[in-house]
């Protein structure tokens, strides 16, 4: 059996957020967590300065709304599939 990867929500936090090709999107602020199942729904993603290449969704206060199946791998950064 394949032994389960962890990450600490505050090894994610500030973390900065590249898509396949090197992209910059910004830096992670916070998380969407599922009380029940304790899934990470969602990385609430602060947006660089200019324009992002991917279409997100957007809070209130302007930040992305990035669905944790976009995630391809945690490691320096937090990278992005380009769909």
């Amino acid at each position: 059996m394949a032994e389960e990867k962890r990450i600490l929500c505050s090894e994610i936090i500030g973390k900065e957020v590249i898509t396949e090709g090197g992209i910059v999107i910004g830096n992670v602020v916070d998380l969407d967590i599922e009380t029940s199942s304790g899934r990470v729904l969602m990385l609430i993603v602060k947006p660089k300065k200019g324009e992002i290449p991917i279409y997100f969704k957007r809070d209130d206060d302007g930040n992305l709304l990035i669905p944790f199946s976009y995630v391809r791998n945690i490691m320096d950064y937090v990278v992005l599939y380009e769909r």
